[in-house]
């Protein structure tokens, strides 16, 4: 991988509340390098959000960051001060949220919305920035980009008010685009359409995206590389395809498992992860997925695995697949874990 255009290193983020303290994010490192288009995937709760916005600055003030370095283009966030932090974020760093209908505002024309971004960041006159407008509304894939710059975000559908999104996300040609379940609330068709407007765009212009999603599928569709998040911790990581086909946490061969899929038998019912996520005020000691899975044994229990490269954190991992061939099944538990697991549930 080239330098890194982002570097997360060891973020620890951390949020007061009366229940005690909340981590969102713990010990949690990653990079992308320019032009890469990275998948962060991870059930709701995870920490995806809260580690997408300390990238930017924009946490809740609750939420403090106790650790960790995050490094953009050669420059530690946290020293930047509020008046680089509002040039980067939307000049040199886009941000899709996640529901386009809080994000843009209500009162004010699409067109309005856009022209005001260009305006800010790249200081265009107002005619340069309308026609610029129309060209990325009709990059996106929006019809009559004309007229709909006059729209008010009421008066589009929630796909068209997601690709505005994406265009004043994209529209000063950022060099990341973090996005943040930009399909929440989008039927099938149009995840698609909208997720392909969002990366097809960004290679365009060279720039590396974050997406984010509890999507796993959606994912693998678009991404180079998928970051798997658990509980406030990356358990793991590697090539889409490689994640995808060969799951070596328990976790992500779970996540997989759970996805719709069209083709199979019409009756079968869609498997579901046993159990919730850990309260993460009361994390549990050792692995945090040891209570949901099937394989833990009392070593899972007791200590904490850590992610290692494209080693997973998982003291027992599924078999790596070999050089040009599928991959070893995975073991089935033994009938005393089993039966453990049983009591347990």
């Amino acid at each position: 991988m080239s330098e890194p255009l982002l570097h997360v290193d060891g973020l620890r983020l951390e949020i007061a509340t009366p229940r005690g303290t909340v981590v969102p994010s713990d010990d949690v490192s990653f990079a992308i390098a320019p032009g890469e288009v990275v998948g962060l995937v991870g059930e709701s709760g995870s920490g995806k959000t809260m580690t997408a916005l300390a990238t930017i600055g924009m946490n809740p003030a609750a939420c403090v960051r106790a650790a960790g370095r995050i490094v953009f283009d050669g420059r530690d966030v946290a020293t930047a001060g509020e008046a680089e932090l509002r040039r980067l974020r939307g000049g040199r760093i886009g941000y899709v949220a996640q529901d386009a209908t809080t994000a843009l505002n209500p009162v004010l024309r699409v067109g309005t919305q856009i022209v005001e971004t260009l305006r800010a960041h790249l200081e265009l006159d107002r005619a340069t920035a309308r026609e610029r407008a129309v060209a990325l509304l009709r990059a996106v894939g929006i019809p009559e980009p004309e007229a709909r710059l006059k729209a008010y975000p009421h008066e589009l559908s929630g796909g068209m008010r997601q690709r505005v999104a994406i265009a004043i996300a994209i529209s000063c040609e950022p060099r990341l685009v973090i996005a943040d379940e930009p399909t929440t609330a989008l039927d099938v068709t149009v995840q698609a359409q909208v997720v392909d407007a969002l990366v097809h765009s960004a290679r365009e212009r060279g720039a590396a995206v974050l997406l984010i999603s509890h999507d796993l599928g959606l994912i693998s569709a678009v991404t180079d590389r998928t970051l798997v998040m658990y509980a406030g911790r990356l358990i793991e990581q590697g090539a889409t395809a490689r994640v995808v086909r060969a799951p070596r946490h328990p976790y992500t061969a779970a996540l997989l498992t759970a996805t719709p899929r069209i083709r199979g038998e019409k009756a079968a019912r869609l498997p579901a992860i046993p159990g919730r996520p850990p309260d993460l005020a009361a994390v549990p000691a050792g692995c945090r997925f040891a209570p949901r899975c099937a394989f833990a044994r009392e070593r899972c229990r007791a200590e904490e695995p850590r992610l290692d490269g494209d080693a997973p954190a998982c003291w027992f991992p599924r078999p790596a697949p070999v050089a040009g061939g599928a991959p070893t099944p995975a073991p089935a538990p033994s009938a005393a874990t089993a039966r453990e697991e049983a009591g347990r549930v």
